[in-house]
């Protein structure tokens, strides 16, 4: 487990091959390809042949046969071909829901969030926070230190909302909510001085709380200015912005970040159900043909936001979007699922991940824990203070994997100090190679997918609550979870809900002979010709595969990933928010 002091930084250092062994490695992939991939394309043409033949007259031996040729040429080609392009792996920051409460004192009353009482009892509580309050100034700082500490130069951060505290209105105004967002955003540029940092709305950041406006020019003016917001945001997005609080901006030629305003949508959002607006702020339309404009030069797009679409896992009769929006979204989102590699949200301060049943028309969402260690309004558990490093592939934009980090808020309260631990790493906890739709939709067959020991299952449950899980989610409770990953529409979910899933993903039928009609018998010769040119083709596929291994020459492997980013070797163990 890696243990990050945040009184301490790491330094880092990398190293760069010789131009003489990329002239070397260039040369061999040219002699490699050119040596194999005749011989590849004469033997799959060798296999259609085979193939056609088998469907039409193969018996079971001949089938499992031509499977064992099939499994190997799919080797070769995985091994020897060309790699499309080189990984250039990059890094970014996902922090959220800090919610940072000035008022919290270490003598606060734990049932009045922490706030100085007139009451005769004393209380002494922990200087980096309470599970019943929001997050002290100590703890924000904490956090964004830890970030400096385990990664110093990411290529940017997501800022996904939330950093107002859970109190009453009328103990706070709008000019608290201006000045918590600009406290943070020095705090951060401090830190990050040379780092694009894209900020998102929370429902918690306009006051009153939840009502977030879709027509106050006023407001996201105040924001942009008084908050500093104007110094995280490129020029070209201040007009989209002041309109609705959402922006675009590319990165590269290959991927555009896009922040979305889905404060709008929340279903706590008075001001936008009784304007009976289908399009607030205009952002739907907007969204389209953002993502319109990125198909059509071939660009792929992150969406950043923090109000998730679905439902809470932990109590799904609690929706996120009003029911309207939600569809209208998911509309959206599904209809460009080609364009979206991914989704990143906040909100729920608890670590969870959306993908629909269909790779076609789903994009995967992540789902990143608090900062703040409060447990909700809602009938849920509290959870340890977290952050969340991506990595991700600089030329396709593809997400390759993520590091989860938390820290144990009892342990550092009794003198542990501020150590920032690895929870775990995604794809070596699931067993996945990245973080692209079919490998999360790998990752989430295996946990709905219940083995005989529910280990996927159970390490799930654990890391949703930051490893504080009291393993005491019944079967209710696991349909619960089940149902919100994979099911992001109302309609859906309360059909999946109130039935007896059972928890597969579609599979093409077999095809199964009738007993009064046999499969057709299958003449002596036709099965030896068959074997032969098999086998012929299976020794052919082995030698390919040879030349693949000879030293000097060129292969290519299904890319492995690191367990630690550069900063450092170590070893992982396995109502409103």
């Amino acid at each position: 487990m890696i243990i990050i002091n945040t009184s301490t930084t790491n330094t880092t250092s990398s190293s760069s091959s010789s131009s003489s062994s990329t002239r070397s490695s260039r040369t061999s992939t040219t002699t490699s390809s050119s040596s194999t991939s005749i011989t590849i394309t004469i033997s799959i043409l060798v296999l259609i042949v085979l193939v056609v033949v088998v469907v039409s007259q193969g018996s079971t031996m001949v089938k499992s046969l031509m499977l064992v040729v099939s499994f190997v040429l799919a080797a070769d080609f995985v091994m020897c071909r060309p790699s499309s392009h080189a990984v250039d792996k990059g890094y970014f920051w996902q922090i959220t829901d800090f919610h940072v409460d000035s008022n919290y004192s270490l003598h606060g009353d734990p049932n009045k969030l922490c706030h100085s009482s007139s009451s005769s009892i004393h209380y002494d509580l922990g200087k980096f926070g309470n599970f019943r309050c929001d997050s002290s100034w100590l703890l924000v700082q904490s956090s964004i230190s830890a970030m400096n500490s385990l990664h110093a130069n990411p290529d940017f951060i997501l800022w996904t909302g939330d950093s107002v505290p859970h109190v009453d209105d009328s103990t706070y105004d709008e000019d608290d909510v201006v000045i918590t967002l600009r406290n943070i955003t020095e705090m951060l540029l401090s830190v990050f001085p040379n780092t694009k940092i894209f900020p998102s709305f929370g429902n918690h950041d306009p006051y009153p709380s939840n009502e977030m406006p879709f027509d106050d020019v006023q407001y996201y003016t105040s924001i942009l200015n008084v908050s500093q917001w104007a110094k995280l945001l490129p020029p070209d997005a201040h007009d989209t912005f002041i309109q609705g609080g959402y922006f675009s901006y590319s990165l590269s030629s290959q991927l555009k970040i896009v922040s979305l305003n889905t404060a709008l949508y929340y279903s706590m959002n008075n001001l936008t159900i009784a304007s009976n607006n289908y399009d607030p702020s205009g952002q739907l339309m907007w969204l389209t043909s953002e993502l319109e404009k990125a198909k059509l030069i071939n660009q792929k797009v992150y969406i950043a936001a923090h109000v998730p679409p679905g439902v809470f896992e932990l109590n799904p009769e609690t929706n996120w979007f009003h029911d309207d929006f939600n569809d209208a979204y998911m509309d959206i989102v599904e209809n460009y699922a080609d364009v979206i590699l991914a989704h990143f949200y906040g909100h729920e301060h608890f670590d969870s991940l959306r993908i629909g049943e269909s790779p076609e028309k789903s994009s995967p969402m992540f789902l990143s824990p608090s900062v703040t260690p409060f447990k909700t309004t809602l009938p849920t558990d509290h959870s340890n203070p977290s952050i969340r490093l991506f990595e991700y592939d600089r030329n396709s934009g593809e997400v390759l994997d993520y590091y989860q980090y938390y820290l144990n808020l009892s342990a550092a309260n009794q003198g542990a100090g501020d150590k920032w631990e690895l929870e775990y790493q995604f794809t070596t906890a699931y067993g996945v190679h990245d973080l692209n739709t079919f490998s999360v939709r790998d990752a989430v067959h295996k946990i709905i997918n219940e083995d005989e020991n529910k280990k996927y299952l159970n390490r799930y449950l654990q890391y949703n609550l930051i490893s504080n899980y009291a393993d005491d989610c019944d079967d209710h409770c696991l349909h619960a979870h089940k149902c919100a990953i994979l099911n992001l529409r109302r309609v859906a979910l309360k059909r999946c809900l109130s039935s007896n899933h059972r928890w597969h993903f579609s599979t093409t039928p077999r095809p199964h002979h009738h007993p009064h009609h046999p499969p057709p018998h299958v003449p002596i010769y036709v099965t030896v010709i068959i074997v032969v040119l098999s086998a012929g083709l299976l020794i052919l596929a082995v030698a390919v595969m040879c030349l693949c291994f000879r030293p000097g020459q060129y292969m290519h492997m299904r890319r492995g990933y690191s367990k630690i980013p550069d900063y450092g070797a170590a070893t992982s163990n396995n109502a409103e928010t």
